[in-house]
């Protein structure tokens, strides 16, 4: 790797064209493109003057020639996508989405190299191995990685096996002529068929479909109905915990299990899922408290607010004051109420915001171990988590605060 390739490089404009300076503002490459993209992975997407799009390196040296009417940003070699209880799955842009002159789609590899022929009026990314595609009669398939076919073009709109933060392994969402939804595999078999006003992800063999009367009931993976379509809403579309939630056509809400019985009866304004056996519920007073599976009330209705016990056995809730603390599953204050905002625990710490709408994160005993100065602040996940502030940009932080990783820190991995 050259020590150019190691440079952070930034867009210049001189004279109407674009190029790209050092940190130091230096021009490392001659403005002499009529528009370009910022550099990712090592490379920069460039406009010539005659309007055509191609690919360059660090150096300024053209690795895909600008013939290309329109074209989709690598964005690395792999994208992870990781949905709770899947493997993650991933979305590869080492393949690049291009246009040619007659308007027609195609795939190219980093080295420019057509891997698909352009030949379809619309595509979409590939996800691990499949990209949906459009024929000239307007209607979408699959194909594979060589640019065969799949799954046939007779579909209205574009759908994917595998989607990011579905659980679809192997089924794909299809909607025919008539607006009606369902599901094929990955040979373009009808599993379950296009009969649905609405359908969502299947979970442990069910998903939530909408009839033409608005009701929701539950499908297996055979298209058999298992639970009657005569719920107003189901709010998560799946179920937590062995329960789902339901609403009634008098606006209440309560569970069922997987065989349609209702387990705790539609009582209640509004319910969240169940999570480590308590679920949140508001009542007609707009209170919040928390029931167990059976429907026993073991946290009284008496909060503005409430969220989920996730980790540590805490939640965090809001009081009539509009400040967040936190409580135990006995209900029992345990971190005061001095916070604007609160989140759940995760990997032993939550993320809170103060007075000025900042956020840090807090330990299970409520100390501040990481201060509140970002704008934004995820959950932590494997040691992790991404925060937003400081230059209007993107880092990433371990659990004492440090920088692990930023946003423009556009090094080739090689």
């Amino acid at each position: 790797m050259s020590d150019k390739n190691k440079l952070n490089l930034h867009i210049i404009e001189v004279g109407g064209l674009c190029g790209f300076a050092d940190q130091n503002d230096n021009i490392v490459i001659p403005c002499q493109w009529k528009d370009v993209e910022p550099f990712d992975e090592g490379l920069a997407l460039v406009e010539n003057d005659n309007d055509k799009w191609g690919y360059i390196d660090k150096t300024g040296k053209i690795v895909v020639p600008c013939i290309w009417k329109n074209i989709g940003p690598f964005d690395g070699g792999l994208e992870l996508f990781h949905t709770p209880g899947k493997e993650p799955i991933s979305i590869e842009k080492g393949l690049v989405e291009v246009q040619n002159d007659d308007d027609k789609w195609g795939f190219i590899d980093k080295t420019g190299k057509i891997v698909v022929p352009c030949i379809w009026k619309d595509v979409r990314s590939f996800i691990d191995g499949f990209a949906s595609v459009q024929n000239d009669d307007d209607k979408w398939g699959i194909i594979d990685k060589t640019g065969k076919i799949v799954v046939p073009c007779n579909w209205k709109y574009p759908f994917s096996f595998n989607e990011p933060f579905s659980y679809n392994d192997g089924f794909a969402t299809v909607r025919n002529d008539d607006d009606k939804k369902g599901y094929v595999d990955k040979t373009g078999k009808i599993v379950v068929p296009c009969i649905w006003k609405d359908i969502r992800d299947f979970v442990d063999g069910l998903a939530a479909v909408k009839n033409d009367d608005n009701k929701w009931g539950y499908v297996d993976m055979t298209g058999k109905i298992v639970i009657p379509c005569i719920w107003k809403d189901t709010s998560s579309f799946f179920f937590h915990e062995g329960l789902a939630e339901v609403k009634n056509d008098d606006d209440k809400w309560g569970f069922i299990d997987k065989s349609g019985k209702i387990v705790i009866p539609c009582i209640w304004k509004y319910v969240e899922s169940f999570c480590d056996g308590l679920a949140a519920v508001q009542n007609d007073d707009d209170k919040w408290g928390y029931i167990d599976k059976t429907g026993k009330i073991v946290i009284p209705c008496i909060w503005k607010e409430a969220s989920y016990f996730l980790d540590d056995g805490l939640a965090p809730v809001q009081n009539d004051d509009d400040k967040w603390g936190y409580i135990n599953k006995e209900g029992k204050c345990v971190i005061p109420f001095e916070w604007r905002s609160a989140q759940s625990f995760s990997e032993g710490l939550a993320q809170v915001s103060d007075e000025t709408y900042l956020n840090g994160y807090i330990d299970k005993n409520g100390e501040l171990i990481i201060p509140c100065i970002w704008t934004f602040a995820d959950p932590f996940k494997n040691g992790h988590a991404s925060v937003f502030g400081i230059n209007n940009k993107w880092i990433s932080i371990d659990k004492s605060g440090n920088v692990i990783s930023t946003d423009d820190s556009d090094e080739d991995s090689e």
